[in-house]
């Protein structure tokens, strides 16, 4: 669910029907909701069972825009799609191969700027990638942010927040917690650890206020 600054909700999900899965979306409007609308349907073995906290991302921007991110099983396909107000639905394909666990997360930011991430392997590593798509449609070369890290083999599950300067920022597991930032036009800083602990850190969450703290 994502709430524009009209106040209107919007509303993604993925249903199963038979042995296809399909991304739905609907929104609310003074009369209500409108009929759900199928936009993608992918074969999937109905005894196939989706990851545990899987949802399709979804945001709305300033402009009214609405942005949905999702990944398909078992291929790993991750798409993403985009609606500017009053205008139709476009989908692009962003990645692939993704690992049976790694689920896709979306922010967007003041600007209109969507930005991406995802874990994936690759050898005996695995890394967390990045991905932005700018308001006039260019896109950001894929940046695999852990490469060359000899320490972080692991990373996973990554959250993914921006600020109103466009700046992006991941928190992701390795063991412990790790963090980087990466500015509109910059480029990303060096992986550092957020919490030093003997316990296992799993699912980050991460939140960034207007001035980006």
């Amino acid at each position: 669910l994502a709430v524009a600054p009209d106040g209107q909700p919007h509303a993604a999900w993925i249903e199963r029907n038979g042995n296809m899965a399909e991304l739905r979306y609907a929104d609310r409007s003074l009369g209500g909701w409108s009929a759900p609308l199928s936009l993608f349907g992918e074969y999937m073995p109905a005894d196939l069972a989706l990851s545990p906290g899987y949802r399709p991302e979804l945001a709305v921007d300033g402009a009214g825009s609405v942005h949905l991110l999702w990944r398909t099983w078992p291929l790993g396909n991750v798409y993403y799609g985009l609606r500017s107000m009053g205008g139709g639905w476009s989908f692009y394909l962003v990645g692939s191969g993704l690992d049976e666990d790694s689920l896709p997360r979306l922010a967007v930011d003041a600007g209109h700027n969507a930005h991406m991430t995802w874990h994936q392997a690759s050898g005996p590593r695995r890394d967390i990638y990045y991905l932005r798509r700018a308001l006039d449609g260019q896109w950001s070369s894929l940046e695999n942010v852990t490469a060359g890290d000899p320490y972080l083999l692991s990373a996973r599950d990554p959250a993914i927040g921006v600020d109103i300067a466009g700046t992006a920022y991941l928190a992701w597991e390795n063991g412990v917690g790790f963090f980087a930032a990466r500015s509109i036009s910059g480029v990303w800083s060096t992986p550092a650890p957020v919490l030093l602990s003997t316990l296992e850190f799993s699912q980050a969450r991460l939140a960034v206020g207007a001035d980006g703290v």
